[in-house]
C-alpha cells in the first residue's frame, strides 16, 4: 500500500512538472463560445494551468493591448521561466490570423507548438485562403490537435501531416446539486449563436410549419448570442411567445441549471467542430437532435442518444422531435445513453491525453 502511494505521489509531481511547462494560449476564458469553455474547464480542472489571453471581448483596442503583452510575455515565460510548450487554441478567420503571428513568434523562441483547431468552417476557410498560404503556418507547429477522427482524417489527406492528434474535448461532470423541476411539456433547450451556421432559423422554421401540432407539446428555450433582433421579429411575425423563449445570453451555473431542467438539446448546426454544448447535454443526460457535420456523429448515434438529421432537412428535424413526443420514455434511455458515452470527455481522461502528447512532443526536445 505504501508503495503505490509513493509511486502515486510520484506520477502526480511528473505530471505537474509537464503542466507546469505549458502555456495555455486563447481568447478570454470568461468570453463567450466553445474554445472559452474549453479553457475554462482546463484552468478548473488541470494539475496547473497557465494561461495567455489572445485578444479581449472589449473591443479591438483591448485586444491589441493583450496580443502584444502576450508576444512580449513569452519571451519572459521561455528564457526566465523556463516554459517549454505553447498549447494555442484557434479557429478560422482573425482567430487564425492572430495565432499565425503567435504561433511564428513561438517557433523564433524556441517553444514545442501546439495547435488545437477548434474551427468548424476550417475546410472553408483554409480552401478560400489557400492550402499552401495555410501550411506556412501549420508546418512549424510540433502537433496538430483536433477533435474527431473526420478532422484528423482531413488534415492528414490535406496536408500529408502525420503529427495530428485527436484530444476530446473536456466537459465537467454535472453538477448533481442542482434542483429540478417538473413540467408538462417537452423542453427543448438551444445554446450557441443565434445565426444561419447554427440552424437556428431552420428549427424556428419548424415550429412555424408545425405550431398546430406542436402548441402545448414543446418548449423551446433558446440562449446565445448573435441575430437577436432576426429572432425576436421571427418569434412576434409568427406568433410563437407561447412556445419560444429567448433568454439571452448565458454562461456558468445558469446555463447547467438549464441543462438539468430540460429535456433535448437543439443544435441543428451548419458545421461545427464537435460542440461543447452537446457534451453538456450529455453529462446531464439529456438526449440530443443534431446534423451530420464534424465530429457530431462520432458522439450522437442515432437513435441510442439522439437524432441526427442533414443540415437544413426540416422534415427531418420534426421527425426527430415527434419521435420524443410520441415517445417520451426515449428521452429517458437516449439521455442514460449519452451519459455512458461522455465518459472519454471527463477531465480526468483529457488530462491523460493531453499529458501523453506534452511528453511524446518533449521527446524530440
Amino acid at each position: 500500500m505504501k508503495i503505490f502511494v509513493y509511486l502515486s505521489y510520484i506520477i502526480y509531481i511528473i505530471m505537474n512538472e509537464i503542466f507546469d511547462r505549458t502555456i495555455y494560449i486563447g481568447p478570454d476564458i470568461n468570453g463567450k463560445g466553445g474554445i472559452s469553455a474549453v479553457l475554462k474547464t482546463y484552468s478548473d480542472n488541470l494539475p496547473e494551468f497557465h494561461y495567455l489571453q489572445s485578444n479581449s471581448r472589449h473591443g479591438t483596442l483591448a485586444g491589441l493591448f493583450y496580443l502584444i503583452y502576450l508576444l512580449t510575455a513569452l519571451l519572459v515565460y521561455k528564457y526566465v521561466l523556463g516554459y517549454r510548450i505553447l498549447h494555442i487554441h484557434g479557429a478560422t478567420g482573425k482567430s487564425f490570423i492572430r495565432k499565425s503571428l503567435i504561433i511564428s513568434w513561438g517557433k523564433i523562441l524556441g517553444y514545442k507548438i501546439i495547435f488545437h483547431n477548434h474551427g468548424g468552417e476550417t475546410k472553408e476557410y483554409y480552401a478560400k485562403r489557400g492550402i499552401d498560404v495555410i501550411r506556412k503556418t501549420l508546418d512549424k507547429c510540433d502537433s496538430i490537435v483536433v477533435l474527431s477522427s473526420v478532422w484528423k482524417e482531413y488534415f492528414e489527406q490535406t496536408f500529408g501531416y502525420k503529427n495530428v492528434s485527436i484530444i476530446n474535448n473536456i466537459v465537467a461532470h454535472a453538477d448533481n446539486s442542482i434542483r429540478t423541476e417538473k413540467h408538462n411539456n417537452i423542453r427543448l433547450l438551444f445554446l450557441g449563436h443565434i445565426g444561419y451556421r447554427k440552424g437556428i432559423f431552420d428549427l424556428l422554421d419548424v415550429i412555424t410549419d408545425n405550431k398546430d401540432f406542436l402548441d402545448n407539446k414543446i418548449e423551446l428555450i433558446i440562449g446565445g448570442n448573435g441575430e437577436i433582433e432576426k429572432l425576436k421579429s421571427i418569434i412576434e411575425q409568427h406568433r410563437l411567445q407561447n412556445m419560444v423563449k429567448y433568454i439571452g445570453w448565458i454562461s456558468g451555473r445558469k446555463k447547467f441549471e438549464l441543462l438539468a431542467n430540460s429535456d433535448i438539446l437543439m443544435l441543428p448546426s451548419y458545421n461545427e467542430g464537435l460542440p461543447i454544448s452537446i457534451l453538456e447535454a450529455m453529462a446531464y443526460s439529456k438526449a440530443v437532435i443534431s446534423t451530420t457535420v464534424g465530429g457530431i456523429p462520432s458522439i450522437i448515434k442515432n437513435g441510442e442518444n439522439g437524432f441526427l438529421t442533414e443540415p437544413g432537412d426540416k422534415a427531418a428535424m420534426f421527425d426527430a422531435i415527434k419521435h420524443y413526443i410520441d415517445n417520451p420514455q426515449d428521452i429517458t434511455i437516449h439521455g442514460a445513453a449519452g451519459l455512458k458515452m461522455v465518459f472519454p470527455f471527463y477531465p480526468e481522461s483529457v488530462t491523460k491525453q493531453l499529458y501523453d502528447l506534452y511528453v511524446s512532443i518533449l521527446k524530440d526536445a
